[in-house]
């Protein structure tokens, strides 16, 4: 028994511990589909076979006794090479590193080998198998999450304004990552030719490059104090009176989002019924998943120059960043899109505020201009999934203009941030990732905005505004057109009666590395817009978290807010 289980150390090391430690890390961006780890499984009890396989033809020849001792070591090899070629010691990480490490390892596996005979070793390796099983086990057990649900209702809040009264409706449609130059680069005549009534900002900014933090300012209508907890910021926007949401709701609106929930574990109050992504996962299959997370499992236990080779330089960015996203996500967000349509028809038709937000023209390309997919996911490109983007912006406005409910609602079509690409001679360039360069950070804060005023049919043609407008101004737009009072504190200015023409103002634009799941960080760089060109403004520290914020402090010293 003692040989046959020594026999599975290596595979659970490599296959299994590997692949179970990164799935937990990622298992809310996986849709918590355990699917993704059956091929690991199935390496799992292939190499078992082989290394029992090798086992009966040790004793036979010592070549085969050279394997089985090379069998045995390749597990934790594999474990304390992983460990050792980070930081401190970069140089492993390299293609001379993981040579040298490779001779060394050949090196022990000979000396044993002409030592000792691999029985000898049996007791040693099954013992350690059960040890690292268990605690496999254990770990899994503690830190596995069950999906978020998939659609919630909450408590209302108590509301001052009469339902009875026909409040118009608020429709706020956010595209991720739609840069003001994809969209000027799909802007046909034919899409103009929709998008009759509403205004477009094309010198709008975000506050924030990230996602998070951007949509937390549009729905406080403030800027962050770096000294408070960035994580409270981040809840206020869905839970604190100071939230656009609640002053909505105190005038009789009800709040519906589809959404993908930037944070799972968080607390929204003030959402009365959410749609969540992983609602729709089943339509897609794991089978969509899986490339993403053996993406994330090459570049985390591969060395750096093979992970780079295998899954391409831009993705490896991608993932060192935290930015990359399973194509699956992508797919599962047009889904999500389909189902508002279907389900508009019998949503109310005043006296709603209704949040859509599309990972949509969000890398990784898959989409191409009318939205379909190949079913091996081929790589599109930005052009393309820009386009199906602003054909689901002419689906939308065409769905709320069969409904009767397009020229009474107040529609805000926007992004959170930008991306890295410029417009020459009307095409799009992707910028060098670079990403705290002047000219990758004015592509990041640049950011659609597109608004239609309550009350304003499609007659008038598409207007352009040369106002230099930000995100924080959505939060008045939607309390001056709801006819709220305007609460202290918002920092934008309504863009709605009158319509801004031209504005001059300095905005500020602020990006940071994550350093964990949650998007937050310790500092901020700092950036001025003003008159056209961005310029440096400084680097801006982050209060750490202290004990008991937010229920608990991690490693990195950042909040993680344990409430659901």
């Amino acid at each position: 028994m003692n040989r046959i289980v020594s026999l599975t150390t290596t595979p659970l090391i490599i296959f299994i511990s590997s692949a179970d430690t990164l799935w937990l890390k990622n298992q809310a961006d996986l849709n918590h589909s355990l699917m993704v780890l059956l091929p690991f499984a199935g390496l799992f009890f292939i190499t078992i076979l082989i290394g029992g396989l090798l086992y009966l033809l040790s004793g036979r020849k010592p070549f085969f006794r050279y394997l089985l001792w090379g069998y045995y070591l390749l597990g934790p090899f594999f474990l304390f090479y992983n460990q050792i070629r980070r930081t401190p010691f970069p140089f492993l990480d390299s293609a001379a590193g993981t040579l040298l490490s490779v001779v060394v390892f050949l090196v022990v596996v000979v000396i044993l080998a002409r030592k000792a005979a691999p029985g000898s070793a049996s007791y040693f390796f099954s013992m350690f198998g059960i040890l690292l099983l268990i605690f496999e086990v254990y770990t899994f057990t503690v830190r596995y999450e069950p999906p978020a649900p998939r659609e919630t209702g909450t408590a209302k809040t108590d509301s001052t304004g009469s339902r009875e009264r026909g409040l118009p409706n608020i429709y706020h449609l956010l595209l991720d990552e739609f840069q003001t130059e994809k969209f000027i680069a799909t802007l046909t005549p034919e899409v103009k030719g929709q998008l009759g009534g509403f205004v477009f900002f094309p010198n709008n900014t975000t506050l924030y490059g990230r996602t998070g933090m951007s949509v937390a300012s549009i729905f406080l209508g403030r800027s962050y104090d770096p000294g408070t907890s960035q994580r409270d910021y981040q809840l206020s926007a869905f839970n604190s009176e100071s939230s656009i949401l609640a002053m909505l709701k105190k005038a009789g609106y009800s709040t519906h989002f589809y959404w993908n929930p930037l944070y799972r574990d968080m607390r929204y109050r003030l959402i009365d019924r959410a749609n969540f992504y992983s609602k729709y996962a089943k339509a897609v299959g794991f089978r969509l998943l899986f490339p993403a997370f053996m993406k994330l499992w090459v570049y985390t236990n591969l060395p750096a120059w093979i992970s780079r080779d295998v899954i391409g330089d831009e993705e490896a960015i991608h993932i060192k960043n935290r930015n990359l996203l399973p194509d699956s996500a992508v797919i599962v967000s047009y889904y999500s899109f389909l189902r508002f349509l279907d389900d508009e028809e019998t949503l109310p038709a005043s006296n709603r505020y209704t949040y859509i937000h599309l990972v949509i023209s969000h890398f990784p390309e898959v989409l191409t201009s009318d939205c379909s997919f190949d079913p091996d996911l081929k790589r599109t490109t930005v052009i393309e999934q820009s386009e199906c983007a602003t054909s689901l912006m002419v689906r939308f406005i065409r769905r709320l203009k069969e409904l009767k409910r397009f020229d009474d609602s107040l529609i805000i079509i926007s992004a959170d941030h930008g991306s890295w690409y410029t417009l020459k001679d009307g095409e799009l360039v992707a910028l060098p990732q670079d990403y705290y360069s002047l000219d990758w950070s004015w592509a990041r804060s640049r950011t659609l905005l597109l608004i239609k005023p309550a009350g304003l049919s499609d007659d008038r043609e598409l207007m352009i505004s040369d106002a230099e407008t930000t995100l924080l101004d959505i939060a008045p737009t939607i309390a001056r057109s709801a006819r709220l009072a305007m609460a202290e504190g918002f920092e934008g200015i309504p863009l709605v009666d009158p319509i801004p023409v031209s504005l001059k103002r300095k905005r500020h634009y602020h990006f940071y590395d994550k350093r964990n799941p949650n998007e937050l960080t310790e500092r901020m760089t700092r950036y001025i817009i003003e008159d056209g060109t961005i310029r440096l403004d400084g680097e801006i520290r982050v209060r750490p978290c202290r004990w008991g914020d937010q229920g608990e402090a991690v490693k990195t010293g950042l909040c993680r807010d344990r409430t659901r």
